[in-house]
């Protein structure tokens, strides 16, 4: 548990502990780059790519990177003894990237090589040649969990196919969807559960009033835990699951199945209070708020892939928001300046203790700015991944088409080259100041990913996590009691901390 006391010192004279389910991100590593701020795009030879610029078309098999073994790749590295063994992810790429530079590949199977990129030129490279419909390598557990038990209906995680990218257009490219949900029904202190639950089933589940182990609220947190616990260490492992219930893809099934019942009996409820409106005469377009119904009435998806979405989408909106809030307040507590200069904007933009509205929280830059720097410094998602959909060249080397990519942005967040003071947390590098804000390269800092299959809760998580904040600063003055922070890199960054004693 992530724990914070909120005081109440300059409002009330009180405390509060705010527990806030595990977090984490990767640690701030000092820059090896050189020192200078940049304008615009950064010159490849500003980077130790290991590649001399005047060298073009290197072919792609002299890329660095760690030498598989035969028939099994780089997964022996980390089994017991090997090189790999019990480092994260983030620590596995930090200590090759050293060794290799800002591009290396590794083998981790025959036949699923993975080039991992540190380079925002290359970054950019590869999102801007993504194509109408961008791949990625992800998720091989769930999608085989949905080809076997799911009557092979894949989601937005998962799918390869062109209906979840007809979903995005609907739903992440149009803002329909985003308004249906203002700021007067979306303040939620229920940060993991509820928050998502009121984006899928336009209600809240009540999750921080039953606190019990075997509560609903926390068997579905449980179950999203193991599901993204599975899914970030199926790159370590053989994939026997694809010719054998193997015990980890038991653990991954048993998880997807209590998910999947929750989120079939509350899409049951929402559609059941949608024909109540109805029978009511109310008018019901889908469009306050009902996410089951606008899915239903304004796509061309099935029942079963409408329910396969929103399986995906509340698996992937629980720990997301609730990290990235984490952080944000763990920082806060930290700079304790910061944290009155944002105290001091919210109060003087919202004076009232009501909701706010929008044109009051669009007025809030520095919370934004805040907001921005607290995925820079504390990202929760360690990167991206694509697969390649033509031959590229990459810091020289030619990169053939069908290739997946691992995007290390988080890395790029904390490079001098890129972010003067990266190690300092400060907001104030995000403000239009005199005009200007910011010169780091525009692919250094992606949060939410690149093109049409970036975040598609992007919008709901920057709502949320803004109407949090108003909220706990108008009320609490934030401290942190607990000892240094740890990070558990999974397929999110989750802050592992440990109340002081």
């Amino acid at each position: 548990m992530l724990d914070f006391a909120l005081k109440m010192s300059r409002r009330k004279q009180m405390q509060l502990l705010l527990n806030v389910a595990k977090c984490g991100n990767a640690k701030t590593t000092p820059s090896q780059r050189n020192n200078a701020s940049v304008a615009g795009a950064i010159p490849l030879d500003a980077l130790d790519t290991g590649v001399s610029t005047q060298e073009k078309n290197i072919p792609f098999e002299q890329m660095p990177g760690p030498k598989g073994f035969p028939l099994l790749g780089t997964i022996p590295y980390h089994f017991p003894g090997g090189k790999f063994h019990g480092l994260q992810h983030n620590e596995v790429t930090d200590m090759c990237q050293k060794e290799y530079g800002t591009i290396y590949k590794e083998t981790i199977l025959p036949g699923f090589t993975l080039v991992h990129l540190f380079d925002p030129n290359d970054i950019e490279t590869v999102f801007r040649a993504d194509g109408k419909y961008p791949m990625r390598e992800a998720f091989h557990t769930l999608a085989h969990f949905n080809k076997k038990f799911n009557n092979n209906t894949q989601g937005l995680l998962t799918s390869k196919k062109c209906f979840d990218q007809r979903l995005y257009q609907l739903i992440c490219l149009n803002n329909q969807l985003y308004q249906m949900i203002s700021c007067q029904d979306y303040i939620s202190y229920e940060i993991r559960w509820c928050g998502i639950a009121v984006v899928c089933f336009n209600k809240r589940l009540g999750a921080l009033q039953n606190h019990a182990p075997d509560s609903e609220a926390a068997r579905f947190i449980d179950a999203v835990d193991i599901v993204m616990d599975v899914s970030q260490k199926e790159f370590k492992q053989l994939p026997w699951y694809r010719l054998f219930n193997t015990p980890t893809f038991k653990r991954l099934a048993k998880a997807q199945y209590i998910i999947r019942q929750l989120a079939v009996k509350y899409s049951q409820k929402a559609l059941e209070d949608v024909q109540k409106r109805l029978d009511a005469g109310e008018d019901v377009t889908g469009e306050q708020g009902d996410l089951i119904p606008y899915l239903m009435s304004k796509t061309e998806l099935t029942e079963d892939q409408v329910l396969t979405v929103i399986s995906e989408l509340i698996l992937a909106g629980v720990d997301t928001t609730g990290h990235h809030l984490a952080f944000t307040l763990y920082l806060l507590a930290l700079n304790k300046d910061k944290q009155d200069i944002l105290y001091k904007e919210i109060n003087e933009n919202i004076p009232h203790n009501d909701q706010p509205t929008e044109n009051e929280v669009s007025s809030l830059s520095y919370l934004k700015a805040v907001l921005k720097e607290s995925h820079r410094v504390l990202p929760v998602a360690p990167g991206n991944i694509r697969k390649t959909v033509k031959d590229l060249v990459l810091s020289g080397y030619t990169i053939p088409a069908g290739v997946s990519v691992a995007i290390h942005t988080n890395w790029v967040g904390k490079q001098e080259t890129y972010f003067k003071d990266s190690h300092k947390f400060k907001p104030e590098r995000w403000l239009r100041i005199n005009g200007s804000s910011t010169n780091s390269h525009p692919f250094a800092y992606l949060p939410f990913g690149f093109g049409p299959r970036s975040c598609i809760g992007k919008r709901f998580a920057e709502q949320e996590s803004t109407l949090a904040l108003i909220k706990i600063l108008k009320n609490f003055h934030i401290d942190y009691v607990g000892e240094d922070l740890k990070i558990e890199c999974s397929i999110t960054n989750t802050p592992i901390i440990i109340r002081k004693q």
